[in-house]
C-alpha cells in the first residue's frame, strides 16, 4: 500500500510535483478528481486506476482546453479543443 499525505486544503502532491484532489483508490485517482500539472496544465474529471478515464477537461497553461472522452490518459473518441 502507498502512503500519501494530504494537505490541509486535501491535495495530494505525487513524486513528480503534480497535485490532485479527489477520489483515490489503492493511493491512485479513482472517481472523480482534478490535477495540477507542474507544467501548468489541469484536468479535472473522471479517473480509473491512476489514469484519466471517462469523461474530463483538460485546460493548458495557454488558456486553450480540450473537453472529451478518456481512456487510459489518452483522448478517446470525439472531443472539443477550444483555443
Amino acid at each position: 500500500m502507498i502512503t500519501l499525505f494530504i494537505d490541509v486544503d486535501g491535495f495530494v502532491t505525487f513524486p513528480d510535483g503534480a497535485k490532485y484532489k479527489g477520489g483515490l483508490a489503492m493511493g491512485m485517482p479513482d472517481g472523480d478528481g482534478s490535477i495540477i500539472y507542474v507544467d501548468g496544465s489541469e484536468y479535472e474529471g473522471e479517473w480509473r486506476q491512476g489514469f484519466s478515464h471517462g469523461r474530463g477537461t483538460l485546460s493548458f497553461p495557454d488558456g486553450s482546453t480540450y473537453e472529451g472522452s478518456w481512456s487510459k490518459g489518452r483522448y478517446h473518441g470525439q472531443g472539443i479543443y477550444k483555443n
